[in-house]
């Protein structure tokens, strides 16, 4: 049976989610030059989503086992549509960040 795509949704983006994934995506879109890098531009956003919690664990003091648990929960987590929206989210976040700021630096 296909899981409900809006139950998937609801447990996969909270609020602290959106935030994350827009100030990922605008630091991104900002270090992009042509619109070629859009590929390695957001496997770089989704790499860094993943490996978050991780870094945060480790900042805290965490021993790096625990931190390597952190970043694996926060991927397997998910289920395989979650995933991909996510993914797409980021691909459509940086395109019209990046495509915002070509049409601002035409002026």
């Amino acid at each position: 049976m296909a899981p409900n795509l809006l139950f998937v949704m609801e447990q996969s983006f909270t609020p602290a989610d959106l935030v994350l994934i827009s100030a990922i995506s605008l630091v991104c879109a900002g270090a992009m030059r042509n619109y070629g890098n859009i590929i390695v531009t957001v496997f770089i956003a989704t790499a860094v989503d993943y490996m978050l919690p991780g870094v945060f664990a480790l900042l805290t003091g965490a021993p790096v086992g625990d931190a390597l648990a952190a970043s694996w929960t926060r991927l397997a987590g998910y289920s395989s549509v979650a995933l991909l929206v996510r993914t797409l989210f980021y691909f459509a976040a940086i395109s019209l960040l990046f495509g915002t700021k070509a049409a601002y630096g035409r002026r």
